[in-house]
């Protein structure tokens, strides 16, 4: 009788689990409309302390300002040329990191007396499978005491140093931190089994915080002070990561489990978000002849699979007159089209302006023996090309391609082949994004 009870039990709980995460799987609110905003609202901010016998993770994003029934987004800034890629943090002093301090921010923003700040956050710890997990429960010390520890059960002493991740609120005008609105972090565990998480309810993934009255009015941003205090000598690690799907929809802790959609939900939204994604290039490309100029920002979160299927489906592989191989958009008179710059698209306006790569000068412009001198001033080292465009957005070659220096540098390329007129100098990243931008003039070079 008892066997059999304990059976019920199971099952009661089953049939609980699944109705509780069947109603919080709703692809009207896991899948956002394709639109370049929302392409900009799902990108997180995402540091790691990484170890050899384990690693800390954090992630933050989807900020909405709240003022009664009014929301407002806040997006995660670009701050760096290469999305998606990690910056490597100060592996040198304790404490707060002062190089990825710079990066993780959200967009300035103001905001009435009475408001408060939703966010994602995440914060988890792991190790390598090929060190065993030590299940001693006499060893879990320091935890909450209930199902939760169960996600920090790392094995003693894997945990070698203190990350600690503070979200800011701080004034634009001086930079000055205003208010503390978050701060939590993994400690060191060389007596429990347990990663040793604190701070403001670790195990919790949506938070809404109130923002000081004291600062309505004044234009502010959300900073992430990311901090670290230990031996190692690794330090931290940053990247954007970009999605497709909300993250706040997916996972908390609740229902013994962090996930709130089951792996073939997941799984779902990802063929349905491809379906759509699909229906709308096409659209556009009905409507105007051409992809949207955003659409690579989504191309980061497709499977492998879905990938080939959209590159398959709108673009060709052709091999130009000087020998370069290149991708070409299919048009829809089954000619080729080449990829274009899209000089309107304000996603390459914001990247330009945060000056990146700054083109000082070109010398001669115009130009009329064929050789183009290009003065640059780089914040960080990327890969990058040189790319001539026309005034309309058609792509004409690429003339050098390398890894760019930090600061002042001097390049010098040979453009001889292009008729005259008046062009694009494009400076394009590895992600295929524009960070620089120049008018070229040729005279009689062909």
């Amino acid at each position: 009788m008892l066997k059999l009870l304990k059976v019920l039990i199971q099952i009661i709980i089953f049939i609980y689990l699944s109705i509780n995460l069947l109603a919080q799987c709703d692809s009207s609110k896991a899948i956002f409309p394709i639109t370049l905003e929302n392409a900009k609202y799902l990108r997180y901010m995402y540091y790691q302390n990484n170890f050899d016998s384990a690693e800390v993770n954090y992630i933050l994003g989807e900020f909405r300002l709240k003022n009664g029934s009014s929301v407002t987004r806040i997006n995660v800034a670009r701050k760096m040329a290469h999305e998606f890629i990690y910056i490597q943090g100060d592996s040198i002093h304790q404490g707060e990191d002062s190089v990825l301090i710079n990066y993780g921010v959200s967009e300035t923003f103001t905001y009435p007396q009475n408001s408060q700040l939703e966010f994602y956050r995440e914060l988890t710890s792991s190790a390598p499978c090929s060190y065993p997990l030590n299940n001693d429960t006499t060893k879990w010390l320091g935890g909450s005491g209930d199902w939760k520890d169960g996600f920090w059960a790392i094995g003693m002493g894997r945990i070698l140093d203190n990350s600690q991740f503070v979200l800011q609120l701080v004034r634009k005008s001086d930079n000055l931190v205003v208010a503390i609105l978050d701060s939590v972090g993994v400690a060191p565990n060389p007596n429990s089994v347990l990663a040793q998480r604190y701070g403001t309810e670790p195990d919790t993934n949506n938070h809404i915080m109130n923002l000081p009255d004291s600062f309505a009015g004044r234009q502010v941003y959300l900073r992430v002070s990311p901090r670290r205090t230990g031996t190692t000598a690794y330090g931290m690690n940053f990247k954007v990561i970009s999605t497709c799907i909300n993250y706040s929809l997916l996972y908390d802790y609740k229902y013994i489990t962090r996930n709130n959609c089951t792996e073939s939900q997941i799984n779902y939204f990802s063929s349905e978000f491809f379906s759509q994604l699909i229906n709308y290039c096409d659209s556009v490309k009905n409507a105007t002849g051409f992809l949207p100029g955003y659409i690579s920002v989504y191309n980061k979160c497709l499977t492998k699979e879905q990938d080939s299927i959209f590159n398959y489906t709108y673009f060709e592989q052709i091999v130009r007159p000087s020998g370069d191989t290149i991708y070409v958009e299919k048009s829809n008179d089954s000619l080729f089209r080449e990829r274009r710059l899209y000089i309107n698209d304000t996603e390459l306006k914001n990247r330009i302006n945060e000056n990146l790569v700054k083109i000082i000068s070109l010398y001669p412009n115009p130009v009329t023996k064929g050789k183009l001198n290009i003065s640059l001033d780089c914040k960080n080292e990327l890969n990058a090309g040189f790319e001539v465009f026309t005034l309309d957005g058609k792509y004409i070659g690429k003339y050098w391609n390398g890894r760019l220096t930090p600061g002042l540098s001097n390049y010098m390329i040979n453009v001889s082949d292009i008729s005259g007129g008046t062009y694009f100098l494009a400076i394009i990243n590895d992600n295929n994004e524009v960070i620089g931008l120049s008018k070229l003039i040729m005279v009689n070079t062909k």
